[in-house]
C-alpha cells in the first residue's frame, strides 16, 4: 500500500514540475507574441504557411481584421526555420457592391491578392513582432474569381444555370433571383481563361429558358447582363476599382 501511495505522489509531482508558471502547458509559455495591423483600406485574412488555392474553401485564416486600423495580437509557436522564418499570405476583400446596390442588403466583395502576397517574421520564443498589411497600389491585385452581375428586368423571378446547377449568387442562399432585383455572381479561374459557355437564364414564371451567348470573363471586372423577359442583353461592365 505503501508502495502505491509512493508511486502516486512521483506522478503527481512530476505533473506539476510540468506546469509554467501561470498553470498553462510548458509548450504553451514556449512562444513569441504576433500583432497583425490592418494599414489597408480593405478587409483582410491573413494565412500561415499556405496560400489557398482559388477552389479550398475548406483553409480557414489565421486571422481577420475587419477595417483599417483594426490589429489583433496572437501567441504563435517560434518559427521552426529560424533563419526563412513563417510567411504570411494577405488576402483582400474587395468591394464590388455596396448593401444598396448588392440585392441582399449588405455589400458583396471580391478577393484578391497582392502580385507580392506574402511577408514574412521570424518568431522568436518570448519576441514581440509586428505585421502591417500594406494597402496595394493601383493594379497589384490579382483576383481569386470572373464576377458577372445579372439584371431582372422582367415579371418573374429567375434563376442563373451553368451546366444544369444553379450559379453561385454571392451574399445569400437564395438562388432565385426576383422581379427588378439584381444579383452578383462568381466564376471560378479555369472558366476565366476561356470563354463561359452553357450559362442560361430560367424564367420560374412561364418556364421559358435563354442562353447567354458565350463570354470571356475580364480579371479585375464584373460583366453586366440584363434581362428583360424574351432575351438577354450584355451591357458594358465595370471595373473592380481600389
Amino acid at each position: 500500500m505503501l508502495k502505491k501511495v509512493l508511486v502516486f505522489f512521483s506522478i503527481l509531482l512530476v505533473f506539476v514540475s510540468c506546469k509554467g508558471h501561470n498553470g498553462g502547458d510548458a509548450t504553451e509559455q514556449n512562444v513569441g507574441k504576433v500583432k497583425f495591423f490592418n494599414n489597408s483600406s480593405f478587409k483582410v485574412d491573413l494565412y500561415m504557411n499556405i496560400n489557398p488555392s482559388t477552389f479550398d474553401i475548406n483553409t480557414k485564416p489565421l486571422v481577420s481584421l475587419e477595417y483599417t486600423g483594426d490589429s489583433k495580437t496572437l501567441d504563435l509557436p517560434p518559427s521552426s526555420d529560424q533563419n526563412k522564418g513563417d510567411h504570411f499570405y494577405i488576402h483582400y476583400k474587395v468591394p464590388i457592391a455596396d448593401g444598396l446596390s448588392s440585392g441582399v442588403g449588405k455589400p458583396i466583395y471580391a478577393k484578391a491578392r497582392r502580385d507580392i502576397s506574402n511577408v514574412h517574421c521570424i518568431i522568436k520564443k518570448d519576441s514581440f513582432e509586428t505585421i502591417e498589411i500594406p494597402n496595394p497600389n493601383k493594379g497589384q491585385l490579382k483576383f481569386f474569381y470572373g464576377y458577372i452581375k445579372v439584371e431582372n428586368l422582367s415579371d418573374y423571378s429567375i434563376d442563373v444555370i451553368k451546366a444544369d446547377s444553379f450559379l453561385e449568387r454571392l451574399g445569400t442562399d437564395v438562388s432565385s433571383l426576383g422581379k427588378g432585383q439584381s444579383g452578383y455572381y462568381r466564376v471560378k479561374a479555369p472558366e476565366v481563361e476561356d470563354k463561359l459557355k452553357a450559362v442560361r437564364i430560367d424564367n420560374t414564371g412561364d418556364g421559358s429558358s435563354c442562353d447567354i451567348e458565350p463570354f470571356a470573363v475580364e480579371e479585375g471586372k464584373v460583366l453586366v447582363f440584363s434581362y428583360d423577359g424574351t432575351k438577354i442583353t450584355k451591357k458594358a461592365p465595370y471595373d473592380i476599382t481600389y
